[in-house]
Protein backbone atom coordinates (compact mmCIF):
# COMPACT_ATOMS: atom_id res chain seq x y z
CA UNK A 1 0.00 0.00 0.00
CA UNK A 2 1.23 3.48 -0.83
CA UNK A 3 1.21 6.05 1.98
CA UNK A 4 1.70 9.49 0.43
CA UNK A 5 2.58 10.96 3.80
CA UNK A 6 5.52 8.56 4.27
CA UNK A 7 7.43 8.63 0.99
CA UNK A 8 10.61 8.63 3.07
CA UNK A 9 9.88 4.98 3.94
CA UNK A 10 10.13 3.87 0.31
CA UNK A 11 12.14 0.67 -0.04
CA UNK A 12 14.85 0.09 -2.61
CA UNK A 13 12.34 -1.93 -4.61
CA UNK A 14 9.84 0.96 -4.44
CA UNK A 15 12.55 3.30 -5.69
CA UNK A 16 13.56 0.82 -8.40
CA UNK A 17 9.99 0.85 -9.76
CA UNK A 18 9.82 4.64 -9.15
CA UNK A 19 6.82 4.25 -6.86
CA UNK A 20 8.28 7.01 -4.70
CA UNK A 21 8.28 9.33 -7.74
CA UNK A 22 4.64 8.46 -8.45
CA UNK A 23 3.84 9.28 -4.84
CA UNK A 24 5.68 12.61 -5.17
CA UNK A 25 3.75 13.25 -8.39
CA UNK A 26 0.43 12.87 -6.56
CA UNK A 27 1.64 15.02 -3.67
CA UNK A 28 2.82 17.88 -5.92
CA UNK A 29 1.22 21.21 -5.06
CA UNK A 30 2.12 23.20 -8.19
CA UNK A 31 2.26 22.47 -11.90
CA UNK A 32 5.97 23.39 -11.88
CA UNK A 33 6.65 20.84 -9.17
CA UNK A 34 4.66 18.29 -11.15
CA UNK A 35 6.75 18.94 -14.29
CA UNK A 36 10.03 18.68 -12.38
CA UNK A 37 9.03 15.31 -10.92
CA UNK A 38 7.77 14.04 -14.29
CA UNK A 39 10.78 15.06 -16.41
CA UNK A 40 12.85 12.19 -17.82
CA UNK A 41 10.00 9.71 -17.36
CA UNK A 42 7.50 9.48 -20.23
CA UNK A 43 4.85 7.72 -18.10
CA UNK A 44 5.00 10.35 -15.36
CA UNK A 45 5.05 13.09 -17.99
CA UNK A 46 1.95 11.63 -19.67
CA UNK A 47 0.19 11.31 -16.30
CA UNK A 48 1.03 14.92 -15.39
CA UNK A 49 -0.18 16.13 -18.80
CA UNK A 50 -3.41 14.17 -18.34
CA UNK A 51 -3.88 15.69 -14.88
CA UNK A 52 -3.34 19.15 -16.33
CA UNK A 53 -5.87 18.49 -19.12
CA UNK A 54 -8.49 17.15 -16.70
CA UNK A 55 -8.01 20.14 -14.41
CA UNK A 56 -8.05 22.58 -17.32
CA UNK A 57 -11.35 21.06 -18.46
CA UNK A 58 -12.73 21.49 -14.94
CA UNK A 59 -11.59 25.12 -14.87
CA UNK A 60 -13.34 25.71 -18.20
CA UNK A 61 -16.49 24.02 -16.86
CA UNK A 62 -16.37 26.20 -13.74
CA UNK A 63 -15.94 29.32 -15.85
CA UNK A 64 -18.86 28.30 -18.09
CA UNK A 65 -20.99 27.58 -15.01
CA UNK A 66 -20.06 30.95 -13.50
CA UNK A 67 -20.91 32.70 -16.78
CA UNK A 68 -24.26 30.88 -16.99
CA UNK A 69 -25.03 31.79 -13.37
CA UNK A 70 -24.14 35.43 -14.02
CA UNK A 71 -26.36 35.49 -17.12
CA UNK A 72 -29.21 33.89 -15.14
CA UNK A 73 -29.00 36.49 -12.37
CA UNK A 74 -28.65 39.30 -14.93
CA UNK A 75 -31.84 38.10 -16.69
CA UNK A 76 -33.65 37.88 -13.34
CA UNK A 77 -32.48 41.36 -12.37
CA UNK A 78 -33.54 42.79 -15.75
CA UNK A 79 -36.93 41.08 -15.51
CA UNK A 80 -37.45 42.50 -12.02
CA UNK A 81 -36.42 45.99 -13.21
CA UNK A 82 -38.85 45.69 -16.16
CA UNK A 83 -41.62 44.56 -13.81
CA UNK A 84 -40.95 47.50 -11.48
CA UNK A 85 -40.83 49.94 -14.41
CA UNK A 86 -44.17 48.58 -15.69
CA UNK A 87 -45.65 48.96 -12.20
CA UNK A 88 -44.40 52.55 -12.02
CA UNK A 89 -45.91 53.34 -15.44
CA UNK A 90 -49.21 51.78 -14.37
CA UNK A 91 -49.21 53.76 -11.13
CA UNK A 92 -48.29 56.97 -12.98
CA UNK A 93 -51.24 56.38 -15.33
CA UNK A 94 -53.55 55.79 -12.36
CA UNK A 95 -52.29 58.97 -10.70
CA UNK A 96 -52.83 60.95 -13.91
CA UNK A 97 -56.36 59.54 -14.23
CA UNK A 98 -57.13 60.40 -10.62
CA UNK A 99 -55.73 63.91 -11.04
CA UNK A 100 -57.92 64.38 -14.12
CA UNK A 101 -60.99 63.15 -12.22
CA UNK A 102 -60.09 65.38 -9.29
CA UNK A 103 -59.72 68.39 -11.59
CA UNK A 104 -63.13 67.61 -13.12
CA UNK A 105 -64.66 67.30 -9.64
CA UNK A 106 -62.99 70.58 -8.58
CA UNK A 107 -64.42 72.28 -11.67
CA UNK A 108 -67.87 70.82 -10.96
CA UNK A 109 -67.63 71.92 -7.32
CA UNK A 110 -66.63 75.45 -8.35
CA UNK A 111 -69.52 75.60 -10.84
CA UNK A 112 -71.97 74.43 -8.18
CA UNK A 113 -70.61 76.92 -5.63
CA UNK A 114 -71.08 79.76 -8.14
CA UNK A 115 -74.59 78.56 -8.93
CA UNK A 116 -75.38 78.39 -5.20
CA UNK A 117 -74.02 81.90 -4.70
CA UNK A 118 -76.30 83.17 -7.51
CA UNK A 119 -79.30 81.43 -5.99
CA UNK A 120 -78.56 82.96 -2.58
CA UNK A 121 -78.59 86.44 -4.14
CA UNK A 122 -82.09 85.97 -5.45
Amino acid sequence: MLDLTRIDLATAEDQNYEIDRWAKLFKAKTWEELRMIAKNNPDLLQASNDLYTVNADEIIRQQARARADAEFWERNKNAKIKQLEDTIIEQDNTIAENQKLLAEKDAELLRLQKELAKLKQL
